[in-house]
């Protein structure tokens, strides 16, 4: 009935600690358990224990890789770890349980080259966690030097910047944004200067400051472009199913069920500090989608980048706050897309935006006595 459907109540090795019990062999106390986890938990329910390991494969810098017709059960890790590898294909794989009421708990995303990846029909229950496109997510300006030179804050989240890229700075507050080429860059363990192609005073002008300290950077061309993701079948899952950031995608003929997560999330943004630029030129069409997700096809971006976004002819059922959501985009086209659901959403309406730019809505089937559409304000 309730096929890969993820189990509530999640605990964190962060703040609890497991141990075995006395009582008999193969049982467990867990603890301490915050009152936000407890109130989910139901006395003789199935406890399902997720743990993240080493992916199938680790690559570094590769210029094309491809997987095609391999099998995966039980994997706690990533398809295809590791950094700047381009181009890879998944073809015809599959990532399954070992039995049909064995839990996994992860989610899916892309990978992390300037070229993007193609997944074309393969089947994934319930994939473990590899987490989203790091060449997308931000960087941050630690300070900034007359000669054009920006030094960058160590993190994680750095990429390789290379002479030819295209660049954004974004305002942290205001969210004003403005792009410029990259001249140089000088990699130490991570891509500490980079040297950028127009007057620092003016970009600065552009976004109402003095001066770019703790500004964001990122990579917005090229960063997974050209990225093709059809024919798949994704089931359960305790994150996200997809999750794309990036220019130019093909998301089509999808079939995601039972997801706890937003089955499609291009343009994936958290501001506490994983969020990349979003996405530019999509198409998200011919996709079905059951039982995922608070917002099943969600597209927000903090950064005024994203747009050029047509999500077309896709069949959602069983939503919970609304069926698509879209944030700080500009040009989105929403049209022939079919919404049904036992329950009415949450937000009181099938479509959310906010801070959206050219708007064209054509064609949606609703459930009769709907609303189609609602603007939430600026926050």
């Amino acid at each position: 009935i309730h096929r890969g459907k993820h189990l509530g109540g999640f605990v964190s090795t962060k703040t609890a600690a497991a141990q075995p019990s006395t009582d008999e062999p193969g049982s467990f106390i867990i603890g301490p358990v915050g009152a936000d986890a407890i109130v989910k938990q139901e006395e003789g329910g199935l406890c399902v224990l997720t743990r993240y390991g080493a992916p199938f494969v680790d690559a570094r810098r590769t210029q094309a890789l491809t997987f095609s017709d391999i099998t995966l059960v039980d994997l706690p890790g990533a398809f295809c770890g590791g950094s700047e590898n381009d181009a890879k294909s998944y073809l015809h794989c599959k990532v399954s349980t070992r039995t049909p009421k064995d839990y996994q708990g992860g989610h899916s995303a892309v990978g992390d080259g300037r070229t993007g990846e193609w997944v074309e029909g393969c089947e994934f229950q319930m994939l473990a966690d590899d987490g989203p496109n790091v060449r997308t997510m931000r960087m941050k300006i630690e300070t900034s030097a007359p000669d054009n030179n920006l030094l960058l804050s160590r993190s994680w989240t750095n990429t390789d910047l290379r002479k030819g890229d295209v660049v954004a700075i974004v305002n942290p507050v205001t969210f004003a944004t403005a792009t410029a080429p990259v001249v140089s860059a000088i990699r130490y363990v991570e891509p500490a200067k980079v040297e950028i192609g127009s007057p620092l005073q003016n970009i600065a002008a552009t976004l109402g400051l003095n001066d770019l300290k703790d500004c964001y950077l990122y990579r917005t061309e090229p960063s997974c472009s050209d990225f093709v993701y059809r024919k798949n079948t994704h089931i359960g899952g305790r994150g996200h199913g997809l999750k794309f950031n990036g220019r130019r995608a093909l998301i089509a003929d999808n079939r995601f069920e039972n997801i706890t997560g937003n089955a499609i999330e291009i343009g994936y943004s958290w501001d506490r500090g994983f969020e990349g630029y979003g996405v530019n030129a999509v198409l998200v069409t011919r996709n079905t989608i059951q039982s995922c997700g608070w917002t099943p096809i969600s597209s927000e971006s903090l950064t005024s980048i994203a747009g050029n976004i047509a999500i077309k002819d896709n069949h959602i059922s069983q939503v919970r706050d609304a069926a698509i959501m879209v944030r700080r985009c500009d040009g989105v086209i929403i049209s022939g897309n079919t919404f049904e659901s036992a329950t009415a959403p949450a937000k009181g309406a099938w479509i959310i935006t906010r801070d959206v730019q050219h708007l064209e809505f054509s064609g949606n089937l609703l459930p009769q006595r709907s609303q189609e559409h609602r603007e939430e304000p600026r926050r």
